[in-house]
């Protein structure tokens, strides 16, 4: 029964996460051309400026549990993400995702990533990526009850390419 349930919370989750992914693309036509960051020119129909981290996001919370550092303790990790598509790809190493404690059932965390991009037509970009910052609130202990869950409000803060394209209108801060 018990692994049912978290096999059901599992899927749900991921296809949550799918469908918050999928709003977040950027829109598909945009009548004005978006300008390269780097060069101010307009970018052609065979290498178009797509603002790194707006189509992936390699957050290590999608895979997180309901546990929560305990307080006064932290724990870092380190990871490494990729992507591909037809006009190019992009690197996230490091990713820096830090933890602390702050108070019994209260953590705060970090995600700090690097990108590497490049697409086709010439165009690289390398920098600060799309960092995040969360407080998780554990609302009930898996070592208490049958399951365990919790809740962590996000705020995003955008890369200065992803912002770098005045038609997208992106907002820094989410």
């Amino acid at each position: 029964m018990r692994r049912t349930i978290l096999v059901s919370m599992l899927a749900a989750a991921i296809l949550l996460n799918g469908a918050a992914t999928i709003a977040q693309q950027p829109p598909k036509k945009n009548p004005n051309k978006p300008r390269n960051p780097q060069t101010g020119k307009q970018a052609s129909a065979v290498a178009p400026v797509i603002p790194v981290g707006q189509s992936f996001h390699a957050f290590a919370s999608w895979l997180e549990d309901a546990d929560v550092v305990e307080p006064k303790t932290a724990s870092l990790g380190f990871g490494v993400g990729r992507w591909e598509g037809l006009e190019g790809g992009e690197t996230d190493a490091p990713t820096f995702d830090f933890a602390i404690g702050v108070a019994p059932r209260f953590q705060l965390s970090a995600s700090l990533p690097f990108y590497w991009a490049s697409y086709s037509g010439g165009f690289t970009s390398r920098g600060r990526g799309d960092a995040t910052l969360a407080l998780k609130v554990c609302l009930m202990d898996a070592s208490e009850h049958l399951v365990g869950l919790a809740i962590a409000p996000t705020i995003e803060v955008l890369s200065d390419l992803a912002v770098a394209g005045p038609t997208l209108g992106l907002s820094r801060v989410n």
